[in-house]
């Protein structure tokens, strides 16, 4: 996948454009608070006459993320501050004396919000950052104006494993190669530029997506942006994966064989993510819910009946998306940023 990317794009003119972005991007909309004893670093694009939108990040994702829409939401009206939390991106904290869950990372929000003199705020996330924006309505509820969840936040990953082993349904496989991702979560490993480390995040990224989507700038920049140079000029992947998701028990856990992960013996960030139940997190809905379910033929996370539980639950706050994000992939807003945007503005109009 890598090589033909290479091999079908400009690559190099790519790989320069992608840089003088990312070098703009962190001119122009970098930020950094001091929150909760830690350094958190996010993106603010637009101006804060807008909704606030506060936006979190996939698995091992920064707050580069929302890059390829976050023009389409300013335009809607939105004031959009992507995070980068706790271990990821421009938020590196010393992972042996810092709590790590996603209720600490409501907290930053939380924070955060204060720091800016937000009151209340649509929150949204993709993947995992659905799971933060849901936590962060968990806890604090009566800050939330909104929620917009892509494939995230809505349904229990604990069901659907054990809807999988139960045969009610079939998901497709893993789009991740997993050996790539397992190399990527290898912080001892060390690259000699950025090129070099870009090639690793690619081989475990692109194939979740089409190359047409690989092959722009703002794809590049957001891969750029997990890799982070330390101080003797070394690149490294922004992330430690191993000791935020996966810890001991998943370190030989290889694709198909989830069954075998101890989830209750996972490091508190994952471990947090697996045992929510959005059922009763959401059990006392009063805010509108905009669900983004992407779905396709190969889906490898088949979570259409669990969204329609939930929506029905609470039809008069919660739209469930499905017909239009068919054939999309985990990270729909990265192949459908204009359909994303259509979701982030039918949300706004029901504030």
């Amino acid at each position: 996948m890598v090589k033909n990317f290479i091999k079908n794009t400009d690559y190099g003119a790519l790989f320069h454009k992608a840089i003088d972005l990312y070098e703009k991007i962190e001119r122009e909309n970098s930020r950094e608070a001091e929150i909760n004893n830690i350094s958190m670093g996010y993106l603010e694009f637009g101006s804060n006459d807008g909704t606030p939108l506060i936006w979190a990040h996939g698995s091992g994702s920064s707050s580069y993320e929302i890059l390829n829409v976050q023009a389409g939401l300013v335009e809607a009206g939105y004031w959009v501050i992507a995070i980068d939390y706790r271990g990821h991106g421009r938020t590196q904290i010393d992972i042996n004396s810092q709590n790590t869950s996603l209720y600490h990372i409501a907290d930053d929000i939380s924070a955060l919000m204060d720091h800016l003199d937000i009151d209340k705020a649509i929150v949204g996330g993709l993947s995992k950052g659905g799971c933060v924006a849901a936590i962060f309505y968990d806890t604090y509820p009566k800050r939330v104006l909104g929620l917009l969840l892509e494939d995230g936040g809505s349904f229990s990953n604990l069901r659907l494993k054990e809807d999988i082993r139960l045969n009610v349904v079939q998901p497709g496989p893993m789009p991740y190669p997993i050996e790539a991702v397992k190399r990527l979560y290898d912080t001892t490993i060390r690259y000699k530029d950025r090129f070099e480390g870009l090639q690793d995040v690619l081989a475990a990224c692109s194939p979740a997506v089409k190359a047409a989507t690989s092959a722009t700038v703002e794809y590049i920049t957001m891969c750029l942006s997990f890799l982070r140079q330390e101080e003797n000029g070394m690149w490294v992947y922004h992330c430690d994966g191993w000791r935020y998701f996966l810890g001991e028990s998943g370190r030989n856990v290889g694709e198909g064989t989830t069954s075998a992960v101890l989830y209750s013996r996972l490091p508190l960030m994952q471990q947090s993510q697996e045992l929510m139940i959005p059922s009763v997190v959401f059990r006392n809905l009063n805010v509108p819910m905009h669900i983004i379910d992407p779905v396709s033929p190969v889906d490898w996370l088949p979570v259409r009946h669990l969204n329609e539980e939930l929506h029905a639950l609470h039809p008069g706050l919660i739209v469930h998306e499905v017909y239009d994000y068919e054939h999309s992939p985990h990270e729909a807003h990265l192949e459908r940023p204009r359909r994303f945007i259509e979701s982030a503005k039918a949300l706004l109009k029901r504030i």
